[in-house]
């Protein structure tokens, strides 16, 4: 062990040092780590000689280890405002801060990972913070408007203040583990006082603590404190019930000393039982101590604990996605403390609007500066441009999760544009009586497309996902329709005007309006729904409201101030996306579901022939036996032949399948649909698509006419996807399914 019989380590903003008062002067101090921005926060672990630190200039937790040369680790990074104040759970191995700037008090196991904001109500300006593990309290100070010392289980629970009178600027508290009091220091009224665990009991310990006391720490009944003034540590002891008025100065010409603490192992103790030592207690992620010899399990900010009170969530269930210029938040639902987090995404200049695919779990977002449309995955990887060009001045898109097409309104253009999310056949489909095209919104399971003009002509339309049968919805009382939702189960739209100041609502055809709200809603910009709840920012208010859409009373703010806040997308992965379709009039059973997927042509040299008819069998598996990635999806590769005249039909009947190639499977009777391919020559391949209905597939049975055309394209077809299936041809018989004239 380092021999440190009575060690001080202590910030001074520019380094973390190691002090020794019974030592010579040229032995007595150790430069533990220098070149620092501003230090404030320190703390340690001493089962392994760990020390912490807060650097409130670069917004981070750092922590090194003693045994070594003491080489600095992030641990905390994201998302910090000002941490001021840190302690050590030297029992179960966390490590607890307070936030000055988000107003928050912060846990995570001791490498930073499984970060949770523990309290975030009634706190102002907190500042120290110490713990108790054997007893299983926190304590912190706050010097804000209403001045105090609050105390909480160290799982947050039962928060209470218990010194709020003649109490200013408490900036240092520390605590007596054996008589279980805490100890605090006033730099406004220059006291040192004490109160036991409950509040009660004042003492008064000192009381001319001059200048500027900013952080305390004590061992036995000795109190050690810094003082920004002097430039000093100083000490007095404890004498009980009597005020001391000796005081001595340990060290002097400190370049502005901040936190200060015994490094010693007295002050780590462990006299207590460990629920959390066996298995983490049972816990997926956080074991956190409680009074009484308790404990509680918690998950990281925003996820939420299932049923068993043991296991984590896999990851926020419900969430906000909010832009702010240059970063994309994450916002969750799932749990009460609303804590917004930036997603890890590089190379965002300035983000507009945003989606999600329930999928894929895809963000996509809009890129005026970049004027781009870019995905990526919610951990920040994956990043894919959509679409690019100069040309583009997108407003606002919409993902089509069923058929994977993303749709988007150009206000240069005047046009409703679309292409598939690998960036394939972009193309405009509506045009032409657009103003100013604002907002847009999918319904797949109905393809049809919704969108706002906020032009001289304000309105909303809708359209099929195609651009085909627009129609006008609304176009009488309304202005400036920034915002614009679909609610999926109860098949209403709904819109917010920024110009009139109201949110209304209609059925999905325009009829039965109604207005929701028109009370303190001065310029609304995003607009989403999640479950029974409306959101929105507000661009002149800044900040994030909520609106139950059934009960205009029942409403709040989420965030007060929001910098810069524009769009706001609602998650809601518990609810189903009808990520499969039926189609209402085949006679398939309510077992049989389609799933549409887009394939585009893969570029030859040569135009596709399949012969003059194409017959392709299609056996599908009921969703409960779909095998593919998810439910639903089609297992196709990503190139295929198309063809300039397509019909598609579905005849559904029952088939007697041996699946030798899928063992998971066993023999069963599956519903079977046909799909007639009428294929012509095509003139321009690239800008020619099929869109068909299908499920995961296990089988294809395909029946071609014989020609010199369907041997050759065949070949082709057998080699590039029947190889992802089992095929099986019948190339020298015909079958007419259907009496079409155009075959």
């Amino acid at each position: 062990t380092i021999p440190f019989p009575l060690g001080l380590l202590y910030s001074n903003q520019k380094d973390i040092r190691l002090f020794w008062t019974n030592r010579k002067s040229s032995e007595n101090e150790r430069v533990i780590i220098s070149t620092l921005e501003s230090a404030v926060a320190v703390n340690f672990l001493y089962t392994n000689h760990s020390i912490f630190w807060s650097d409130v200039s670069e917004q981070k937790i750092f922590s090194c280890s003693l045994k070594t040369s003491c080489k600095p680790q992030v641990i905390v990074s994201d998302d910090l405002g000002r941490p001021e104040g840190l302690a050590v759970d030297w029992l179960t191995g966390k490590l607890y801060w307070t936030d000055y700037y988000l107003k928050q008090i912060c846990v995570s196991s001791i490498d930073g990972k499984y970060r949770k904001a523990l309290i975030w109500s009634n706190l102002d300006n907190p500042r120290a913070i110490a713990v108790d593990p054997n007893a299983g309290f926190m304590f912190w100070s706050d010097w804000g408007e209403t001045p105090r010392i609050s105390r909480a289980g160290m799982d947050g629970s039962n928060q209470t203040d218990i010194v709020d009178t003649f109490i200013t600027w408490p900036n240092g508290l520390t605590l007596d583990y054996q008589e279980k009091k805490m100890f605090w220091i006033d730099a406004r009224h220059n006291y040192i006082a004490s109160v036991d665990y409950h509040g009660n009991n004042r003492r008064m310990t000192y009381t001319q603590a001059v200048n500027h006391p900013y952080a305390l720490t004590m061992i036995g009944k000795q109190l050690y404190w810094t003082d920004w003034d002097t430039n000093s540590i100083r000490n007095c002891p404890v004498l009980g019930k009597n005020v001391t008025y000796t005081v001595n100065v340990i060290k002097t010409e400190i370049y502005s000393p901040m936190d200060i603490k015994v490094y010693k192992d007295q002050r780590q103790p462990n006299v207590s039982f460990n629920p959390c030592e066996k298995e983490n207690g049972g816990c997926s992620h956080l074991c956190l101590l409680a009074p009484r010899r308790l404990y509680s399990c918690a998950c990281p900010s925003g996820v939420a604990l299932m049923s068993d009170m043991k296991t984590c969530e896999d990851g926020p269930q419900k969430f906000l996605l909010l832009t702010q210029q240059s970063e994309i938040r994450i916002l969750s639902l799932s749990t009460e403390e609303h804590r917004d987090l930036e997603l890890p995404i590089k190379n965002i200049g300035h983000v507009i609007a945003v989606d999600f695919d329930p999928m894929e779990k895809l963000v996509c977002w809009i890129d005026s500066q970049y004027f781009e449309i870019k995905c990526a995955y919610l951990n920040g990887s994956g990043v894919r441009t959509i679409v690019k060009g100069n040309d583009s001045s997108a407003e606002d898109l919409a993902i089509n999760w069923i058929n994977r097409g993303i749709y988007w309104t150009d206000t240069g253009s005047d046009t409703i544009e679309m292409s598939y999310l690998n960036g394939s056949l972009r193309r405009v489909i509506v045009s032409g009586g657009l103003d100013e095209p604002r907002a847009i919104v999918v319904d797949p399971k109905e393809r049809y497309v919704y969108w706002s003009d906020w032009g001289a002509h304000p309105k909303l339309e809708r359209a099929k996902s195609d651009g085909t049968k627009r129609e006008i919805l609304i176009n009488t009382s309304i202005a400036w329709p920034n915002g614009l939702v679909i609610d999926y189960q109860q098949r209403k739209l709904y819109w917010a005007d920024a110009k009139l100041d109201k949110i209304e609502s209609c059925d999905l055809t325009g009829a039965r309006r109604v207005i929701l709200t028109r009370v303190n809603i001065p310029h609304i910009f995003g607009f989403t729904l999640v479950g029974q709840y409306l959101y929105w920012t507000d661009l002149q208010s800044r900040i994030l409201g909520r609106l139950h859409k059934s009960n205009a009373k029942d409403r709040e703010v989420i965030i007060d101030f929001v910098a810069n806040v524009m769009a706001v997308k609602g998650v809601d992965l518990q609810m189903k996306y009808n990520l499969t379709r039926g189609d209402a009039n085949s006679s398939c059973n309510s077992t049989t579901y389609f799933y549409q997927q887009v394939v585009h042509y893969n570029k030859r040299t040569t135009p596709i022939h399949l012969g003059r008819l194409t017959l392709i069998h299609f056996v599908i598996s009921p969703l409960t036996r779909v095998a593919g990635r998810y439910a639903g999806y089609c297992s196709f590769p990503p190139e295929f032949p198309l063809f300039n005249t397509i019909k598609l039909k579905h005849k559904c009947s029952k088939k007697r399948v041996t699946h030798t190639d899928h063992p998971p499977y066993d023999d069963h009777d599956l519903p079977t649909c046909f799909i007639i391919l009428i294929q012509g020559v095509p003139k321009t391949p690239e800008n020619i698509e099929i869109t068909y209905w299908c499920m995961h597939i296990l089988n294809i049975e395909v029946k071609i006419k014989r020609s010199s055309h369907a041997r050759k394209d065949w070949d082709w077809l057998k080699e590039s996807w029947c190889n992802a299936v089992s095929c099986n041809t019948r190339e020298n018989t015909w079958e007419k399914v259907y009496n079409d004239p155009q075959g």
